[in-house]
């Protein structure tokens, strides 16, 4: 059986369409009928593109691939003639041709135009090919399986209709990436003018090292004031002063996750009267569309045109603090431009408005909480961490003897090895299709076997099915006693003893409360502290 088909789903659609909608393979319906884009996901397709108001047939649409690779695997495709023959096919059309618009949908379809290797940080960008400009969405596929793909398809579409009708320029930014304190008085003097500024920190993970901080005072004009004192020296006093003045001169500050830049300032010596920080750019996000993500990067991409750049400020990126200043300047401008755009919708809607104005008042709670923590008893702590890891040596010692050898439990490939070669156990799958051996993987086993054993009608069948049972059990026992361990019984305290949690008052799309390790990665997520009690002989 030959893993791609024979049968060619060619280009569709007026040659010198203004929009090419391009997705990466054809699928069954597709490879049937041999035109893309039909079946179920082209119904999906198309009800979007009626709703945002873009006609199907005066659009051009294919594949990267015009051949469908067995189970709409893509890695099959790879190295293959028919991919070869596709691109080459897309990249003369493209040459040929020029669409205003170019809509890549997925991962294969963005890599094939060479504009990056991930659909979900580009989608909703508005980037270049030549000519055209290109508006990378999801699949319509996607949607059948997660529930956050819909409207995010259609706004990228949106974004594609608006920038075919009214065209598209690229961001002006203003940025001043090293302020010189000479230039102090004049910010300030714009910071009290302003609405209000909002700010941003970027600091080393795990740590409160401050390497510099942002101030936007519009959409376009940004300063990074920058901290030159190194790793383990603290905050230089004047970068402090300079900050506070700054802060204190504004009439209202915005954060993206304030909660986390206010902590570490405070650490730092710098304080933030929480009575100006009045607007969070991600509490807002998650009022207006709980379903939605709330990161700095999926809001810029809804209410901003700024492409996607998070990667610039990963420390592992080429000439990191070269780039680091104009990321942190980035950072606070499309904030501004976030909180303008959501202050329309509170505008609007009363109930919004409200729901937000509750959540913002909540930062002063969350954040005695955070600061104070809980002091241990490390007594007890102890005690127990003595006991739990003489129970896991005796479950381990039967469990590495059930399998024959020693094994890693967190090790998905060495369980996998355990649960279906060496007990002959049925395969549990994720979402995406993948083998998973997590905890509600186990849950499942664990009720397969027992519903196994309880069918079976010979004492020596049900033996051999308590025994998959127990071994599953097992199994879950000894992952329980690690993550105890790992997470509960070994936690790093701060340098005062205490044991302390960062919390997002929204951090969940129900609007439940949600923590972390403490921002200067010491302490734990105290909201998962298991609740069973431990006897201790």
């Amino acid at each position: 059986m030959s893993n791609i088909s024979s049968r060619k789903v060619s280009h569709i659609g007026p040659l010198d369409a203004s929009i090419f909608i391009l997705g990466d393979a054809p699928g069954d319906d597709e490879n049937l009928q041999q035109i893309p884009f039909v079946g179920r996901t082209g119904e999906y397709l198309n009800y979007l593109l009626s709703s945002v108001g873009i006609d199907r047939d005066s659009c051009r649409l294919g594949n990267v691939v015009n051949y469908q690779p067995r189970g709409n695997d893509f890695k099959l495709l790879h190295g293959s003639p028919q991919l070869q023959e596709g691109r080459v096919e897309l990249l003369t059309y493209l040459r040929e041709h020029t669409p205003k618009i170019i809509i890549p949908m997925g991962t294969e379809a963005l890599r094939a135009l060479s504009l990056g290797d991930s659909i979900w940080k580009w989608r909703g960008s508005v980037l270049r090919y030549g000519s055209s400009l290109v508006i990378p969405t999801l699949h319509p596929s996607d949607a059948f399986h997660d529930g956050q793909v819909p409207p995010i398809i259609e706004f990228d579409l949106r974004r594609a209709k608006r920038v075919l009708e009214h065209g598209y320029n690229t961001p002006v930014h203003y940025f001043d990436t090293n302020l010189e304190f000479s230039r102090l008085v004049d910010l300030q003097s714009k910071v009290r003018g302003a609405k209000f500024i909002s700010a941003d920190i970027e600091s080393i993970k795990g740590t409160t090292h401050i390497l510099c901080i942002g101030f936007a005072t519009s959409k376009s004009d940004a300063y990074c004031i920058r901290n030159d004192y190194p790793l383990g020296q603290g905050t230089d006093p004047a970068f402090r002063a300079a900050v506070q003045s700054i802060l204190d001169a504004a009439n209202s500050i915005t954060f993206h996750n304030g909660l986390f830049d206010t902590e570490v300032l405070d650490l730092n010596g710098i304080h933030v009267d929480l009575k100006k920080y009045d607007f969070d750019t991600m509490y807002a996000q998650r009022v207006i569309a709980p379903e939605l993500p709330i990161g700095l990067d999926f809001c810029t991409s809804i209410y901003t045109d700024e492409p996607y750049y998070k990667d610039e400020g990963k420390e592992n990126s080429t000439r990191f603090r070269d780039t680091l200043w104009e990321y942190n300047c980035k950072d606070c401008i499309v904030t501004y431009e976030i909180r303008e755009k959501q202050q329309e919708i509170f505008d609007a809607d009363e109930l919004f408005r409200n729901t937000f104005k509750y959540q913002m008042s909540l930062i002063p709670v969350a954040r005695h909480i955070s600061g104070s923590g809980m002091l241990p008893d490390n007594e007890r702590i102890n005690e127990l961490r003595t006991h739990i890891e003489s129970k896991l040596e005796n479950f381990r010692t039967l469990l590495y003897g059930i399998n024959g050898a020693y094994f890693l439990t967190s090790s998905p490939k060495q369980v996998i090895e355990f649960l279906h070669k060496k007990l002959g156990l049925p395969t549990r799958s994720n979402r995406e299709n993948k083998v998973t051996t997590n905890e509600d993987a186990l849950v499942s086993l664990v009720h397969y076997a027992q519903k196994e054993m309880d069918l079976r009608k010979t004492e020596k069948s049900k033996r051999e099915w308590f025994f998959k049972l127990s071994a599953i059990k097992l199994l879950l026992k000894v992952r329980g006693y690690e993550k105890l361990l790992s997470s509960y019984l070994s936690i790093t305290p701060s340098p005062d003893g205490r044991l302390r949690s960062s919390y997002k008052i929204s951090g969940t799309e129900t609007g439940r409360w949600s923590a972390s390790n403490y921002v200067d990665g010491s302490g734990f997520n105290a909201q998962t502290l298991p609740r069973e009690e431990i006897e201790v002989e």
